[in-house]
C-alpha cells in the first residue's frame, strides 16, 4: 500500500526512490505476499475447524 502511495506522489520520499522497484512492490510482490498471507489465514482456520469437528465425536 505504501508503494502504491509513493508512487502516486501522495508519499515523498526524502532520498528518493528506485521507480522500477517500486513498481515490483506495489503490483508483483505486495499482492503475492497478501495471497500467501490469506492463504495461510484460511487453511488454518480449515484445519482448526476440521480438527475441532474431529474432537466433538
Amino acid at each position: 500500500m505504501v508503494a502504491n502511495l509513493v508512487l502516486v506522489g501522495a508519499i515523498h520520499p526524502s532520498s528518493g526512490f528506485d521507480r522500477p522497484g517500486m513498481v515490483g512492490h506495489a503490483w508483483l510482490w505486495d499482492p503475492l505476499f497478501l495471497l500467501w498471507g490469506a492463504s495461510v489465514v484460511l487453511g488454518l482456520r480449515a484445519r482448526a475447524g476440521a480438527s475441532g469437528a474431529r474432537r466433538d465425536r
